[in-house]
């Protein structure tokens, strides 16, 4: 039963799946990432302009849902969803930011311990 695997589909919850799915999945994962390393150069700014039409959508939206749901006139809907933006950028980076502390102290610990282990000292 080894070519049997139990994995979680998206579409419809946990399912079994053959070995040869398993393969196919995994070239396509592979393959994707080859074509992203070869063509970066193209590819971070059509995925960066796909963000910001997404976020666009967004504010769409949202001026749209504050208007006819607490009936704002426009310009007030637009004042609301921008701080609101900003708020929720304002956060995003504070986490990033507490993240990106932890990951830098975990590193200069184990460079530190990996330099002590091998009697360099910095």
């Amino acid at each position: 039963m080894s070519s049997v695997v139990r994995h979680f589909d998206l579409a419809g919850g946990f399912g079994v799946a053959s070995e040869s799915s398993r393969i196919k999945k995994f070239a396509l994962v592979s393959a994707g990432a080859i074509l992203f390393l070869l063509f970066w150069d193209s590819v971070l700014p059509a995925l960066a302009h796909l963000l910001i039409l997404g976020l666009e959508v967004l504010e769409a939206l949202m001026d749209h849902m504050l208007e006819s749901v607490f009936g704002l006139d426009a310009w007030t809907a637009q004042l609301v969803t921008a701080w609101t933006g900003f708020f929720i950028g304002l956060k995003i980076a504070f986490v990033l930011a507490r993240k990106l502390r932890e990951v830098y102290r975990r590193v200069t610990a184990r460079v530190l311990a990996w330099c002590d282990s091998h009697n360099l000292h910095l």
